[in-house]
């Protein structure tokens, strides 16, 4: 299972359905991701569910990704852009935290990101920093 590119989706706005991250390209965009580097696909399809609290109480599809990211059944995993997991800082924090443990290969729509390369862990970082400052 660990070759399986896990593409999660979520949007916060109605905006963001029509200004071109909307669930379907989001989707789309996932599995030509998957295609090119030739892995089977999951979808985890939040909806619209906003990013800003301090947990994971309204996100039930990301809670049950990360337990499988926890149980080392995810190696892939493929978002949008990196706040389509999380804006705010704690858990973001939490999120990120899993996924180096789980020496997850995070893919997004602008590149790929080794996590156990300390360049990129700080990288993501300092996109979490933008995100919660948007936010």
């Amino acid at each position: 299972m660990s070759k399986t590119l896990h593409i999660y989706t979520r949007v916060s706005t109605s905006a963001q359905e029509d200004d071109g991250t909307s669930l379907q390209t989001q989707k789309e965009m996932g599995l030509k991701k998957a295609r090119e580097i030739g892995a089977p696909s999951k979808i985890w399809d939040e909806g619209g569910q906003s990013s800003k609290h301090d947990d994971l109480a309204n996100r039930p599809v990301l809670s049950e990704l990360l337990r499988r990211v926890d149980a080392g059944e995810v190696k892939n995993l493929w978002v949008f852009n990196t706040d389509r997991l999380s804006r705010n800082k704690n858990t973001w924090n939490l999120i990120r935290l899993k996924l180096v443990k789980g020496n997850v290969t995070l893919h997004t729509a602008t590149g790929i990101f080794n996590l156990s390369s300390p360049t990129d862990e700080l990288l993501l970082g300092i996109l979490a920093e933008i995100s919660a400052y948007d936010n």
